[in-house]
């Protein structure tokens, strides 16, 4: 039986790999949505010693920066507690409130820099689920099943209090951004989705599998398909399947007419992948629960919005795109050409897709999680792959230093001083930032003690690591 974990994170900041988790809120629920009881977690962790906090994500959740030195867990010690109540509640569908944007990228990297399988939502029968983007597919789909806040831009809003609020469930803003009570929330709304949207539940539910949004792209031959941007501007399209690359779908906008591009380039074609309306080649992340769904879910409200061609003349287009057999590879040859080689980054945090984990490391990571803290200092040198030593290193150095010797506990102390007094240019919150950040926010808040506070614990980080 499949059960949904609801989860949502409080981290340092918004810098993915560079920012930790903080906090972990999370609920398992059983397939009808229904709390499994004691199935909760609400854990915290201290501040890893080479992190600062981003200022500006203390002033927003109204976080005292003392506070994040005081819980007893470390961050790798919180990763294991998650990887503890997750199993106990396998197989899952993992689920969070704009999760597939934000946190599971932290949790991928965070995973990854614990020395476990990044990726636990996707493997072993785990699926992933987002409730922004259920309730943007309702938006797309059957637009009357909910109710939708505007934004200043006068577009429907999807963030989790206001969506909520709006739709008949109490949020309180006052304990927003607190991880169990936003779990609470997402699991509610989940539970609201289900009822007023079914259909649209339904289709979604299916997409949190990879493999079953792309066997539904693959069985019909037609189908509904759409996208809301960050900007909450939506595109409807009637889609066919060109082909898939990596874990994107090549879908064919049929408002286009595949003959009119029969002779176009490789090159012609990468400039024509994108989610407007003159782009005829969407792309689409199958292992990201895409909208897609049979074209007997969407209410006619959708199809008023597309173009007036009918469902003879999509069909009939759909079968000229599967006997191009040559348009259907160039179009795949310019997915897998349009981003172009990209120089490996500098810093071992941005390295997580730049190869799997080697299979000898994988029973070493198990080996090393278990050990005491001397044999983990002797397991660093083992591993084949260097990212993964290189993080087993600060482990060790973060929680327990006195099992490192002497000579690179002073190497890591430099490393730590010159990563967080950097001058300009680190893609992670440094003092210099930190202060720059502070004196925006002063100029747009004006005189709030909570600044002073913050300002004051970044001295103090300052003065740790000068000795002053």
């Amino acid at each position: 039986m499949t059960r949904f974990l609801f989860y949502d994170f409080e981290t340092s900041g918004l810098a993915i790999g560079f920012d930790q988790v903080l906090q972990i809120g999370a609920i398992a629920c059983d397939e009808d949505l229904r709390p499994i009881p004691d199935a909760r977690l609400n854990a915290r962790c201290r501040l890893m010693p080479h992190i600062l906090p981003s200022p500006t994500a203390l002033w927003i959740t109204r976080v005292e920066p003392d506070a994040l030195e005081t819980p007893e867990l470390s961050h790798w010690e919180l990763m294991q507690t998650f990887e503890r109540f997750a199993a106990a509640h396998a197989p899952a569908v993992f689920v969070g409130h704009n999760s597939l944007g934000f946190d599971e990228s932290m949790l991928r990297h965070a995973r990854f820099q614990s020395l476990m399988d990044p990726y636990l939502t996707n493997k072993n029968g785990a699926r992933r689920g987002d409730t922004m983007r259920w309730a943007r597919a309702v938006w797309l789909f059957r637009p009357a099943e909910l109710a939708y806040a505007q934004t200043d831009s006068g577009r429907p809003g999807f963030k989790l209090g206001p969506l909520c609020r709006v739709n008949g469930l109490a949020f309180d803003e006052a304990d927003a951004h607190d991880a169990l009570y936003d779990v609470e929330k997402t699991a509610a709304l989940a539970g609201l989705i289900r009822e007023r949207s079914p259909a649209v539940w339904s289709a979604m539910l299916d997409n949190t599998a990879k493999q079953s949004a792309q066997r539904l792209m693959e069985a019909e031959p037609i189908f509904a398909g759409g996208h809301v941007d960050r900007y909450n501007t939506d595109h409807r399209w009637i889609g066919s399947l060109a082909g898939t690359f990596q874990s994107e779908a090549a879908v064919w906008d049929l408002a286009h007419d595949p003959d009119d591009f029969r002779e176009a380039s490789v090159e012609e074609l990468i400039g024509l992948i994108g989610h407007a309306s003159n782009e005829p080649i969407k792309a689409m992340r199958l292992n990201a629960q895409p909208y897609a769904c049979r074209l007997d879910v969407p209410d006619a409200a959708y199809f008023e919005q597309l173009p007036k061609l009918g469902e003879a003349e999509w069909r009939r287009r759909a079968e000229r795109l599967r006997a191009n057999g040559r348009l259907r590879q160039k179009i795949l040859e310019a997915m897998s050409r349009r981003w172009g080689e990209r120089e490996p980054s500098p810093h071992v945090e941005e390295r997580l897709y730049d190869g799997f984990i080697p299979r000898a490391d994988e029973p070493l990571m198990a080996r090393f999680r278990a050990a005491p803290p001397e044999e983990r200092a002797e397991l660093i040198g083992q591993f084949e792959d260097k990212r993964l030593a290189s993080f087993a290193r600060r482990i060790v150095y973060f929680d327990s230093p006195h099992a490192l010797p002497a000579a690179t506990r002073a190497k890591l102390d430099q490393w730590r001083r010159e990563r967080l007094t950097t001058a300009e240019g680190a893609p992670w919150t440094t003092l210099a930032s930190a202060r720059e950040e502070v004196a925006e926010l002063r100029a747009a808040a004006g005189d709030d003690p909570l600044l002073d506070r913050i300002e004051a614990y970044m001295d103090r980080r300052a003065a740790e690591l000068t000795g002053g």
